[in-house]
């Protein structure tokens, strides 16, 4: 078969376990006599790489992505590599039979909704590789309640990923049943399959036995990071002030408040604990030699190489039980597993279970580079692959859809008939197109082109408009377009073929200057709905059919989010979004839904209008979490951020994907005004009144 391997992460060059896989499923599949592509985005300047990246090294061909010189507004690092690699797939010039690409980062997001919808690479089995979803490793940092705009959206781009490839599989039984479940799909549809890995032959013996647990040499090795156990390992050995252990590891920013752990750990670090920065892999190997106990007490991890490489090397390794690590260490045997998360049962199996075995200390190591030989066999690893992919060939998702007709509205409530008129002659080749003009529009561009037609609508008001477009349309699809809007050729064909009750797609924004923008459509996301417009800033198509079996309508009480609303009410009641991630549509900045916000009181109001009336179920805009996320990116949440935990993600972030663009500077400002005690009382009064003014209530 030939393979392509897709990750921005590739061992040698940059990342870390992802990337350690992709090398060596490169030399295992190449082994069994596959040839193997890797799809990857170029070393930059500084950065290593050369020889792992050499052909026929690890891969028979390397493909280094090229970047498009262009912004996307949601997700920018995903969207971008997403795109980058379709392309460098569509343009390898030669047929895939399996093409994968990792769960983190969602970098198959685009070729496989390109694939849903246009039918490209329709040679190849799209698969992905579950490692640790976003989410996952939010929840297992206990990082949710700070989780920015940015990571929610690739969030949703991930997950959307997942349901739609083709092919899933996962390394451990333990990732395979929190992703099924969290995401609705069949376990007996992914299958485990065992990560490949070497191991050095020349390894240091096995540990010698002791006779007391304060001559052995304690290590940790792994980032410095809440979901690896470092704090509750930390708290452990506070309690065992007789021993001593070296941590060795990159920090990370998953302290409760989101910022550096190994700050936080030492304000009050036992002096039996000593936190180093991370070893270069020839120095880690050494120090692993002069270890007898490799503790990794991950509380969650999927299928973690720290483990395997410890057990390779003949180490004595103290695992986390809830993940991969529970299923690669035979308790006894092989090692020993503890509560990652309750540091009393790291200090009972350190004591208990390794003491009573600090005379089989040898044997251990034995049997642990025997389980973790047999665990990552690379000739085993590609035969399961092989067997999965045959599997699936014959039976691939992503059934075509018949056609449905598409008409375009270009509702027109009193722009400039020039507006309106770019607009019509973009959507003439698109198909049918009615002009709804309002009472306030001017009547001096009646003499529309062949096959365009205009009605007048009762109402001026946006909602009103989309009303009576809403009226002309008995089934198929209705595109709604604002007056200077552009549809680009394709934006029909592609609008017709997709498989869903709603459709979004790329627009560009018109460039002010600099690179191009991109407004690309996202996945729905309940709480990113209520922060921006996820459903992309170009046109979105609605089916007639459903919206008028159901009774959507548009909702008179809102101007700005009229369009958004109604797409909620859609996935409200059951409907599917089709994301279409193909640019189709350039967005005027003089079209009325762009031309600045209103002042922050009524976008108040109809954000907790939206929240209120057209939330899908299981959202409580009444719980302080939600209504921080729903006012998140907005100048006036900035005042009412420490109402919740989770809008620390506001305040702390980067401002650059808020809808008002708030300065750095401004930012600044807010943060020193919530250090002054008055404040926070004065923010939660106000917060309480605002809502209570819109119909909901505040639970603090």
């Amino acid at each position: 078969m030939r393979i392509g391997l897709v990750s921005r992460e590739v061992a040698g060059v940059r990342g870390g376990g992802i990337g350690t896989y992709v090398v060596e499923a490169g030399v295992a599949l190449r082994a069994a006599g596959h040839e193997v592509w890797l799809v990857t985005e170029a070393p930059a300047r500084g950065e290593p790489g050369a020889d792992v990246l050499t052909p026929g090294v690890a891969f028979d061909r390397v493909v280094l992505t090229a970047p498009r010189g262009e912004r996307w507004l949601c997700a920018p690092e995903a969207m971008a590599f997403s795109h980058a690699a379709f392309d460098a797939l569509e343009g390898a010039g030669v047929a895939f039979d399996y093409v994968e690409f990792p769960d983190f980062g969602a970098a198959g997001f685009v070729a496989i909704a390109r694939r849903a919808h246009g039918g490209a690479l329709r040679d190849a089995l799209l698969g992905v590789a579950l490692h640790a979803p976003t989410r996952e490793c939010l929840w297992a940092n206990d990082q949710e309640h700070v989780a920015t705009p940015r990571e929610r959206a690739v969030e949703a781009l991930e997950d959307e990923t997942i349901r739609r490839a083709s092919h899933v599989w996962s390394p451990s039984t333990r990732l395979r049943e929190l992703v099924c479940t969290r995401l609705g799909l069949a376990t007996g549809r992914v299958p485990v399959i065992r990560y490949p890995m070497r191991f050095p032959d020349g390894v240091p013996p096995a540990p010698r036995p002791r006779a007391s647990l304060a001559e052995l040499r304690f290590a940790f090795f792994g980032r410095i990071e809440t979901r690896k156990g470092v704090p509750a390992l930390v708290e452990a050995f506070r309690r065992l002030p007789e021993l001593r252990i070296d941590l060795f590891g990159r920090d990370t920013p998953t302290s409760p408040r989101g910022a550096s752990l190994r700050a936080w750990l030492e304000r009050d670090l036992p002096p039996n604990v000593a936190i180093h920065d991370p070893l270069p892999r020839e120095r880690m190997l050494a120090r692993l030699a002069d270890t007898d106990v490799c503790i990794l007490p991950s509380p969650w991890e999927n299928w973690p190489n720290a483990c395997l490489e410890a057990m390779g090397a003949r180490r004595v390794v103290l695992g986390g039980r809830d993940g991969g690590m529970g299923e690669m260490i035979e308790v006894g045997r092989s090692g020993f597993v503890v509560d990652g998360r309750d540091p009393e049962d790291i200090v009972r199996v350190i004591r208990d279970e390794l003491g009573a075995n600090l005379a089989r200390l040898d044997a251990i190591g034995e049997a642990a580079r025997a389980r973790a030989l047999e665990l990552s066999d690379g000739v085993r690893f590609a035969a399961r692959l092989t067997e999965a992919i045959a599997a699936r060939r014959a039976e691939r998702r992503g059934a075509s859809v018949a056609p449905r007709s598409v008409t375009i509205a270009v509702p027109w409530g009193g722009e400039p008939v020039e507006l309106v008129r770019r607009t019509v002659d973009s959507a003439r080749a698109e198909g049918p197109v009615v002009v709804v003009r309002g009472p306030r529009a001017s009547t001096s561009g009646g003499d529309w082109p062949p096959g365009v037609r205009e009605v007048v609508a009762e109402r001026g008001d946006r909602a009103g408009l989309r009303a009576a477009a809403l009226a002309l349309v008995d089934s198929g699809w209705l595109v709604l377009v604002e007056p200077g809007d552009a549809l680009t050729p394709g934006h029909a064909a592609a609008v017709a073929g997709a498989d869903g009750e709603l459709v979004a797609v790329e627009a560009r924004l018109a460039a002010r200057g600099g690179e191009a923008t991109i407004a690309n459509a996202l996945p729905f996301s309940a709480e990113l709905a209520l922060t921006r417009d996820t459903f992309g800033g170009g046109p979105l198509a609605f089916d007639a059919a459903f919206l008028r079996a159901r009774a959507i309508v548009p909702d008179p009480q809102l101007d700005r989010f009229v369009d958004w609303a109604l797409a909620m009410d859609v996935l409200r009641v059951g409907g599917r979004l089709a994301v279409v991630p193909r640019l189709l549509a350039r967005l005027d900045p003089d079209a009325p839904s762009r031309r600045g916000e209103p002042g922050w009181q009524p976008l108040l109001a109809e954000l907790a209008r939206l929240a209120t009336a057209h939330a899908p179920p299981g959202l409580d805009a009444r719980a302080v979490g939600v209504v921080a996320a729903l006012i998140r990116g907005y100048a006036a949440g900035a005042v009412l951020a420490p109402l919740g935990r989770r809008a620390w993600s506001f305040v702390d972030s980067e401002s650059t994907e808020n809808p008002t663009r708030i300065t750095a500077a401004a930012f600044r400002v807010v943060r020193r005004l919530l250090r002054v005690p008055l404040v926070r009382p004065l923010a939660r009064r106000l917060l309480a009144f605002a809502f209570r003014a819109h119909g909901g209530t505040s639970s603090r």
